[in-house]
């Protein structure tokens, strides 16, 4: 199943003697087992339509059935003529949702578990080519050149694959978390601003997925740098508004390992940096 790793600051604490990057889990994905749907009694299994067994399809029965009895008449039955097949009915559909409960959660992890394992199998085919990040902060503002919406602040992260579990996990890699510097140059922030935010991010230990220390840098640096910045604690927060703003929205997306400037403006103008236009997981 899905485990979300422990809140980085606590991390810090915790972990302070040790290796803080081989101990910041952020999450592990696991492959889940699936269970076969609880078998219906003889009484009422005759009567089930086929698809019973599979989650998330509602059983059907045979309002009525005919068949030759021991003596060779034709004989019609209607299902509600015996009431056992009506109560063991009623019996097992409450077993069997108990069951679909549980395993269409199991189906959903199954679901991400296949994503991770395609995207495990990109980055060892094109690793020099892409690097998986965590990002927050998301900026938004449609600008002259057109619409921005990507994260500023970004860490490098490493997807892990034990094969005995098997099990994805996802933890910080050696890199120290940095501002999105190629999309503030893009927006026209002075290379004095990214530098000294740069500095405020490195002594404070900003981390994408930290608490108030990170809201509290985010918020500083969109009113710092923009005077009509607005900052929003979620996207739900959100007001309409044509000023550029950021607010709190952790996730994952595949980025280039290494995107020069001149490829960070292209893709900005043809893509707009949409969400949709990158493999983007929300946490």
């Amino acid at each position: 199943m899905i485990k979300v790793g422990s809140h980085f600051k606590y991390l810090k604490q915790k972990f302070e003697k040790q290796n803080l990057v081989d101990a910041n889990i952020i999450l592990k994905s696991g492959r889940p087992t699936e269970t076969a749907c609880p078998q219906p009694s003889v009484v009422v299994e005759n009567w089930l339509k086929p698809g019973w067994e599979t989650p998330g399809v509602e059983p059907e029965i045979h309002s009525r059935k005919t068949y030759k009895n021991l003596v060779g008449k034709t004989v019609t039955e209607n299902f509600e003529d015996a009431p056992e097949r009506i109560e063991a009915l009623d019996d097992w559909l409450e077993e069997r949702r108990i069951w679909e409960l549980s395993e269409l959660n199991v189906h959903e992890a199954l679901n991400v578990f296949g994503e991770y394992f395609d995207l495990w199998s990109k980055l060892r085919r094109e690793s020099e080519k892409f690097q998986l990040f965590v990002g927050d902060g998301l900026f938004c503002w449609e600008s002259p050149n057109g619409r921005i919406h990507h994260p500023v602040l970004i860490q490098k992260v490493q997807l892990e694959f034990n094969s005995l579990v098997p099990e994805f996990t996802i933890k910080d890699a050696f890199d120290q978390p940095t501002l999105h510097t190629a999309l503030l140059r893009f927006l026209g922030v002075d290379g004095k601003f990214i530098s000294d935010y740069q500095q405020i991010l490195t002594r404070g230990q900003i981390h994408p997925l930290g608490g108030k220390e990170t809201s509290d840098f985010l918020k500083e640096m969109v009113q710092g740098v923009w005077p009509d910045g607005l900052y929003f604690e979620g996207h739900e927060d959100v007001e309409k508004t044509q000023a550029p703003y950021i607010y709190r929205q952790p996730l994952l997306y595949l980025g280039r390992a290494n995107q020069g400037y001149c490829d960070a403006l292209e893709k900005y103008i043809q893509h707009h940096y949409c969400p949709g236009n990158n493999s983007i997981i929300s946490i």
